[in-house]
């Protein structure tokens, strides 16, 4: 198999990593698996034996042909030749567990399709670059806090699984590698999400600058003539707004989204 740079293709070869990603996605056999870039098959074989119906999605042709090759009984597996971020999931039953090695440049892409897709999913179990999953699990008020974090956190519920040497890959990234679980939450606040989602992409626009100013200065929104008096009210205007958690940020909205808006 040949690595596609273009595609940012790496190719899992250590048994032992193959094994705990199974042993973590704890598939049942009545359960729908999505495997999401199946590279050399590494995986693919093990999830078949393990679901009730399994879907594979990569974007090249030749990884699902070489797969479809090295696996037993290709026919038990539905092969689909599309992009994950555009594909619509069309005709995959739900809900649906996803496990995935994925190209590392669209992780944070991908972060947002599973936000999107959340009632769909059961559960994710998903590789990424080390440096990417400590965003997803980040505690406020820590350097790799971001608003990815406050999305995925939001969203659902991630925890580190384990850690993946570069050295289980071929060809040899430049980079070590972490397994993470994340579990979608089906029942959000009644909110306007991409509203929510904007306001926190305005505040991590500005870090180090105190809220009130963040609030006025970013690209992202527009703030009335009230939002000084709110933040008063609640001791806000002068705190950095990176040092809140979820249930923070979403006290937060609940305040001021009368007074922003988006900008156009």
């Amino acid at each position: 198999m040949f690595q596609k740079k273009s595609l940012g293709q790496v190719f899992l070869t250590d048994p032992n990593i193959q094994r705990k990603i199974i042993d973590a996605a704890n598939i049942q056999s009545h359960e729908t698996v999505v495997e999401i870039g199946c590279g050399n098959g590494a995986l693919t074989g093990k999830l078949k034996d393990k679901a009730g119906q399994l879907f594979v999605i990569d974007l090249d042709n030749d990884c699902l042909q070489a797969t479809q090759s090295a696996v037993p009984d290709p026919s038990q597996i539905t092969w689909i030749c599309e992009d994950i971020l555009t594909h619509q999931f069309q005709d995959i039953p739900e809900p649906f567990v996803v496990v995935s090695n994925l190209p590392y440049y669209i992780s944070a892409k991908f972060i947002q399709l599973l936000g999107k897709r959340r009632q769909s999913v059961t559960r994710a179990v998903v590789m990424f670059q080390t440096e990417f999953s400590q965003k997803i699990i980040a505690t406020p008020g820590t350097k790799e806090y971001t608003s990815l974090s406050v999305y995925s956190q939001f969203y659902g519920q991630a925890k580190k699984l384990f850690n993946v040497s570069r050295q289980c890959f071929f060809p040899v990234p430049n980079v070590d590698s972490t397994v993470i679980e994340w579990i979608p939450n089906h029942e959000l606040p009644p909110i306007d999400c991409d509203h929510f989602n904007t306001m926190v992409q305005s505040i991590f626009w500005g870090r180090r600058k105190t809220l009130h100013r963040v609030l006025h200065q970013n690209p992202y929104i527009q703030v009335t003539d009230q939002l000084k008096g709110i933040l008063e009210s609640r001791g806000w205007q002068s705190i950095r707004a990176e040092s809140f958690d979820v249930p923070q940020f979403l006290e937060l909205y609940d305040a001021i989204k009368d007074h922003f808006s988006l900008r156009v």
